[in-house]
């Protein structure tokens, strides 16, 4: 018997033969690129929103923590001024009176004028 003979019938005649017999299914393959490319665009546009509202929340608190001397007492004449009644010109009867009345004033001015002069 010679060496080829018997290596087959050694061996039994369900085993497989060392190698694949079919081809791959190119749908599974294609499908499954298809999924993995999406699913990487998600990944990747989701990380670039977190990585962007993160830099604009770092940002955000790096510029809310300057405290210029300056512009602390700027900011603090300015809401003063803007919030409190106080005399400019006492003698000739010129006050500061706070933004919010100011603008109450005007529309109400504004709204005789609109109206003919009539009270409401």
């Amino acid at each position: 018997m010679s060496d080829r003979e018997q290596r087959e019938t050694a061996r039994p005649a369900d085993a497989s033969p060392g190698y694949e017999t079919s081809d791959t299914r190119g749908r599974s393959i294609f499908f499954g690129l298809l999924i993995g490319a999406v699913l990487m665009t998600i990944i990747a546009f989701a990380l670039n929103e977190l990585f962007v509202i993160t830099k604009e929340d770092v940002v955000r608190r790096q510029v809310g923590m300057r405290t210029d001397p300056k512009l602390n007492e700027v900011r603090a004449r300015t809401t003063r001024n803007l919030t409190t009644y106080e005399w400019v010109d006492s003698a000739n009867g010129i006050a500061r009176i706070p933004i919010e009345r100011a603008m109450e004033l005007e529309a109400e001015e504004a709204y005789l004028e609109r109206s003919g002069g009539e009270a409401r």
